[in-house]
């Protein structure tokens, strides 16, 4: 299973117009951009570093971070954009999935999106990964 190592940010599209609203739900609706018969893809987005994503969430007009409770994922909002990435705690939960189906292994995609992570926050990645049984016979 490949497991993302970046996040992508969308243009936010409120009930009410192009703005934050207070009566928006938690998360904006995102434009929809099909691909293959799927409501959206990554074409509606841009990608993003953690690094980057750490420093965006930490600004002080930021939303709160919310999990998606289907995806397990974390989101938030900034500067009329919605962020969607993986923590090291979602990954851990991917990797478990992938063990509970029985797939052979997961392994990252994008490693050098890392960089300018702390390494504290590099090494719960690594750390995450590394919960997959079969990433460590690799290693």
């Amino acid at each position: 299973l490949g497991l993302p190592w970046y996040g992508y940010k969308y243009p936010c599209v409120w009930l009410g117009g192009t703005t934050y609203d207070p009566s928006s739900p938690p998360l904006c609706s995102l434009k929809s951009v099909p691909f293959r018969g799927a409501s959206c893809s990554d074409a509606a987005g841009a990608q993003l570093g953690l690094a980057e994503i750490v420093s965006l969430s930490q600004m002080s007009n930021a939303s709160k971070i919310r999990v998606d409770a289907s995806s397990r994922s974390p989101a938030f909002e900034v500067q009329n954009t919605q962020i969607w990435f993986d923590s090291a705690t979602s990954l851990a939960l991917k990797v478990q999935l992938a063990r509970a189906f029985g797939l052979r292994g997961v392994g990252m995609w994008h490693v050098d999106a890392l960089q300018g992570l702390s390494d504290k926050e590099m090494a719960a990645m690594w750390n995450a990964l590394a919960a997959d049984p079969a990433a460590r016979r690799r290693a």
